[in-house]
């Protein structure tokens, strides 16, 4: 979200834009162009769409968790896939209370999706601003103990697979708490 100073200043520097424009005046510091052109070309392209430094680290991890979800549903409906899950313990479909404990999963993705949507300015955040840092390490913890987890799993098939997910998810989770 933009917060109203800069949405001040770009208004400020669409109307220089537009004066400048309009009589055909460049900037002597900024030979050719205006200044204005160049400072609002820079603003409006970090905040195109709500676009900010978080936006693609919280887009990454909406898109993580978007595709984890699917898994977690294919595992609860039955996909044979039980050694990429819960510690490989199972080859084939999981017994039921492992697919009870993926459809169960999909609330903590459920939440990152609308969290780290929030963050990426598609949505309001769900429990509001005063709740996003809070939020932001919450998942820092989460991910911090996932990679863990899954970096000791005895299944080569999880470990290889979800380790590198969850150290990337833990990477854009500290570069937007940070």
């Amino acid at each position: 979200m933009i917060a109203s100073s800069d949405a001040i200043r770009v208004l400020s520097l669409r109307a220089e834009l537009a004066i400048r424009s309009n009589l055909s005046i460049s900037s002597p510091v900024c030979p050719g162009k205006s200044c204005a052109t160049s400072a609002l070309i820079q603003h409006i392209g970090l905040y195109a769409c709500g676009m900010n430094d978080t936006f693609i680290p919280a887009l990454v991890l909406v898109v993580i968790a978007a595709i984890v979800s699917m898994f977690q549903v294919a595992l609860a409906s039955g996909a044979p896939w039980g050694e990429w899950a819960f510690g490989g313990q199972t080859k084939g479909v999981l017994p039921l209370n492992l697919r009870i404990s993926s459809a169960m999963s999909l609330l903590v993705y459920a939440a990152q999706i609308a969290h780290y949507g929030a963050v990426a300015n598609f949505w309001a955040p769900p429990l509001g601003n005063a709740a996003t840092p809070v939020i932001d390490w919450v998942f820092v913890v989460f991910f911090s103990l996932g990679l863990v987890m899954n970096s000791i799993s005895r299944s080569h098939k999880e470990r290889n697979l979800w380790t590198p997910v969850v150290a990337v998810s833990l990477g854009c989770a500290l570069v937007i708490a940070l």
